[in-house]
């Protein structure tokens, strides 16, 4: 057999790895099934009211928004290690500052495993549906909050780091792409806008939710406030859950069905050869199925660019609340506003860019960002 066959083999999984070809099954099978039933009963929502594509849009701004208070993590720190260590004098300014500084180290778990389970978890989403991804990530969300609590009660950074951190962050991450991909089938026309719109939620998250710990913490204590959270956050994001579906099968709208596939009167996928083979000079991706995607070299350099492009944001959105306070001598409230105003250009940012994309293309507006930084 020669070298090109053997690379063909690999790429397709069909090697003797069998984590290799558990990975390319995993990332290959996609399909969604549904009975007959099912698809009759998503027509409706509760209580027989018709379903209409565009409930998705604000059911799913709402249910981003909850997982962006993630981004507020920072103004938990101090009370945490406060709470957690004790306090001492600050050597400057002479105010009561913790002994340790580890709970960033919460929203550093919590960010990888947001990512993980969004990456690991994305097939399984497909194949079961944005509902139950949702519920599954929700529960996790929640119990993550709940053994936060416990461990802030106990005095247990341990736990902490397990709760939010582990639980909470691969929650975080099953919820964050429910909604996107249910957005995108449902608008196929629209996909920047969609997606766009759904993931500026959760700079939204960080506007709403940045101011809300101080207050609650001074009524209820830090422990309980992060039950108080957890359950509000869980029984919004049920509700939403429940909203979540992907269109039929027979979906179609402005000419394309839910994969962006033009259709004819008749509903039939159109097979013009003379343009699907100019799509594919154009865009030689668009012929790659998932695993071979996932597996390419050009997936890689993307991953990379991605990933540099994001982790210097992260490590300031871990600290930025100590960063107001610490360096520029504010207090708490003024640290929560600017935490609060970084969301609000979070938020903009995402829907702005998405929205444009679906002129200018994804890749010149990657160039627009990336020079914009």
């Amino acid at each position: 057999m020669d070298n090109n066959n053997q690379d063909q083999r690999s790429t397709r999984g069909d090697d003797r790895n069998p984590l290799v070809r558990a990975l390319y099954h995993h990332y290959s099978d996609t399909a969604y099934h549904r009975s007959a039933a099912t698809i009759e009963r998503e027509k409706t929502l509760f209580w027989g009211i018709p379903f209409n594509r565009w409930t998705m849009f604000p059911t799913a701004f709402i249910f981003q928004a909850i997982c962006g208070s993630l981004y507020t993590w920072s103004v938990f720190n101090d009370p945490i290690d406060a709470y957690i260590y004790g306090t001492t004098a600050d050597p400057v300014t002479g105010k009561p500052a913790p002994i340790k500084h580890n709970a960033p180290i919460t929203f550093y778990i919590a960010v990888g495993c947001f990512g993980l389970s969004s990456a690991i978890n994305g097939p399984w989403l497909e194949r079961h549906g944005p509902r139950l991804a949702a519920i599954v990530g929700s529960t996790l969300f929640f119990l993550g909050n709940m053994i936060a609590a416990i461990g802030i009660r106990a005095k247990t950074m341990a736990l902490v780091y397990f709760g939010y951190g582990l639980l909470g962050g691969a929650g975080l991450g099953l919820c964050y792409i429910s909604p996107v991909s249910a957005l995108q089938k449902w608008f196929p026309d629209k996909r920047g806008l969609a997606a766009g719109f759904a993931v500026c939620g959760f700079g939204a998250g960080s506007i709403v939710f940045a101011k809300v710990p101080g207050p609650l913490t001074a009524e209820v204590g830090l422990p309980l406030t992060f039950v108080t959270l957890g359950c509000s956050y869980f029984a919004a994001m049920l509700l939403c859950a429940f909203i979540f579906r992907v269109p039929p099968p027979n979906f179609q709208v402005n000419g394309m069905d839910m994969y962006r596939n033009k259709v004819n009167a008749n509903g039939d996928v159109e097979t013009n050869q003379e343009e699907k083979a100019a799509a594919q000079l154009r865009d030689p991706g668009t012929t790659m199925n998932l695993s071979d995607a996932i597996f390419s070299k050009e997936y890689r350099f993307i991953y990379l660019m991605f990933f540099g492009n994001s982790i210097a944001g992260l490590v300031f959105l871990s600290r930025l609340a100590n960063i107001v306070k610490d360096i520029f001598g504010k207090d708490a409230s003024t640290a929560a506003t600017i935490v609060a105003i970084n969301g609000g250009f979070n938020l903009g940012g995402r829907l702005f860019f998405s929205s444009v994309s679906d002129r200018l293309g994804r890749k010149n507006s990657f160039f627009v960002m990336l020079l914009s930084q």
